[in-house]
């Protein structure tokens, strides 16, 4: 997972926390305060005796929720009150309107279901990431696999931010969320939801759906597998190629044989060669290579990952560190020569020892190339 994806998952840090300088608390109070929600004024004071300020982003937004969520429940009117949030014209208020919802679901089921989706129908990506993650994924943690007929009508709406919702909602990992047991365990209780997804056209929904499809494959390769085998033969949207390439991805970068040779890679005649631009390599710098890839059969393409090998910080205990370089052209009888740039991270938590480290090229899926460099700090450099 990218280092951006690492920090949104963990407590939202990956995106910029508020700071009592830049707080947008006050127009929020003022918002809630014109919403009708009990308390209003008390909302900063609130969320900061929480250590609001000390909080990520992800933990900040948590705060506020609870705060509302618990004073929306001393409203003589809640239902007035959550929908006054979900029709207000800035989005950033919008934004808290279906935790409430949510919330609001115990006491009026179908009312909450309805206005969770016309809020999903928003073309405004804060309220819509808003409404899978805080509307209706705690309902799918509560309602368990029973949630998938709900959401059913979802993905056969017209709306594609609608369809979009339902997936990634129902994503068995996904992201700023806690993973969905009952999704990861029995993954094909969510087939009824994605079985219609294979013929997306609109490229957000399409993305949900491979990222769903992804978190699958982590636990159950051969399920993603037999689905997009199939998609791929019958599927006829726009975006069915797209989703197929996205759901394997992970697959394809633990070289999964299966998953290359559904893209159609594999059974290539090389001569390979490795050059180094270095040999001596200090932390947090770059390490360098040109990978020379000679064709001896007809022109063809590959798939091409590379692994980083380094000495952890203990030890015999080495670091390794793998990432897909895509798809690389192979022309008949020619050398195709791919330049390889993978920065060497050395941190103060975890600092690397001196050693020996490696670089190893896979093509579509098989170890094709293994060089060594040598990892040392610069006051051992002498």
């Amino acid at each position: 997972m990218p280092g951006k994806l690492r920090r949104r998952r963990a407590s939202g840090a990956g995106f910029v926390a508020e700071t009592q300088p830049t707080t947008a608390l006050p127009l929020l109070e003022m918002a809630c305060l014109e919403c009708g929600l009990p308390a209003a004024l008390h909302l900063s004071a609130e969320v900061e005796a929480a250590g609001y300020f000390e909080m990520g982003q992800l933990a900040q937004w948590r705060c506020i929720q609870a705060v509302m969520v618990g004073h929306l429940a001393e409203a003589q009117d809640a239902i007035a009150v959550a929908t006054r949030f979900s029709e207000h014209k800035e989005s950033r208020v919008q934004f808290f309107a279906p935790g409430m919802w949510a919330h609001l679901h115990a006491s009026h089921p179908n009312l909450a279901w309805q206005v969770l989706a016309e809020l999903a129908s928003s073309t405004d990506l804060r309220v819509a990431e808003s409404v899978q993650a805080f509307g209706v994924r705690p309902l799918a943690h509560k309602l368990g696999a029973t949630v998938v007929a709900q959401l059913r009508p979802w993905v056969l709406d017209e709306n594609p931010m609608v369809r979009r919702a339902a997936i990634e909602a129902t994503r068995p990992r996904g992201i700023w969320v806690k993973r969905m047991v009952w999704a990861v365990e029995s993954p094909a209780l969510l087939l009824p939801l994605l079985e219609p997804m294979r013929d997306e056209n609109f490229r957000l929904a399409a993305n949900s759906t491979g990222n769903c499809l992804n978190d699958i494959a982590k636990d159950n390769p051969e399920l993603v597998l037999e689905v997009l085998t199939r998609w791929k033969q019958e599927g006829k949207g726009e975006q069915t190629q797209h989703i197929v390439q996205k759901g394997l991805r992970g697959l394809l970068k633990a070289g999964d044989t299966r998953a290359l040779s559904l893209l159609g890679f594999g059974g290539l005649e090389l001569e390979v060669k490795v050059v180094a631009e270095q040999e001596v390599v200090r932390p947090n710098s770059a390490v360098v290579y040109h990978l020379h890839c000679t064709n001896l059969g007809a022109s063809a393409k590959g798939h091409l990952a590379v692994e980083i090998c380094t000495p952890g910080k203990v030890e015999g205990r080495p670091r390794r560190r793998r990432r897909n370089l895509g798809e690389v052209d192979l022309p008949q009888s020619g050398t195709c020569v791919v330049r390889v740039r993978e920065r060497v991270f050395d941190t103060k938590a975890a600092p690397l020892i001196d050693g020996q480290g490696a670089i190893l090229f896979f093509l579509d899926g098989e170890e094709i190339a293994q060089v060594e460099f040598c990892l040392k700090r610069a006051e051992s450099l002498g």
